[in-house]
C-alpha cells in the first residue's frame, strides 16, 4: 500500500526534521533498514518474545481464575482465557510476517 502524496510530504518533513535535529540517529537507522516498509528480524523476534510473555502472563491469570472458589475467580479465568487467545493469534500473526518478510528478501 503506497503513501498518498500528503502523507508522502509528512514523512519527508518529518526525516527532514530529524536529520537536521540528529544526524547521526538518523544515519544509524537508515542503515537498519533492510527495504523500504520492512522491518529488521530483530524487532520481529521482539515481538516474539513479548507475544510469548502474554501468553505466560495469560495461562497464570487463567489458572488463578480456575484454583479462586468465587465469582470473581470466573472472570479473572476468563480475563486469562481472553489474554491467552490474543497473544496466540499475535504470535501467529507475527511468524506469519517474519515467513513473508524472508521470502521478499
Amino acid at each position: 500500500m503506497s503513501l498518498s502524496d500528503e502523507e508522502q510530504r509528512a514523512l519527508d518533513e518529518i526525516e527532514y526534521t530529524l536529520n537536521l535535529d540528529s544526524p547521526r540517529l538518523t544515519a544509524s537507522l537508515r542503515g537498519a533498514r533492510t527495504h523500504p516498509g520492512w522491518t529488521t528480524g530483530s524487532s520481529s523476534g521482539g515481538q516474539l518474545l513479548a507475544d510469548v510473555s502474554l501468553l505466560l502472563t495469560g495461562l497464570t491469570v487463567l489458572l488463578i481464575g480456575v484454583h479462586a472458589n468465587s465469582g470473581v475467580g470466573i472472570a479473572v479465568g476468563v480475563v486469562g482465557y481472553v489474554v491467552v487467545v490474543v497473544s496466540v493469534q499475535e504470535m501467529v500473526s507475527t511468524l506469519r510476517r517474519k515467513r513473508v518478510a524472508r521470502r521478499t528478501l
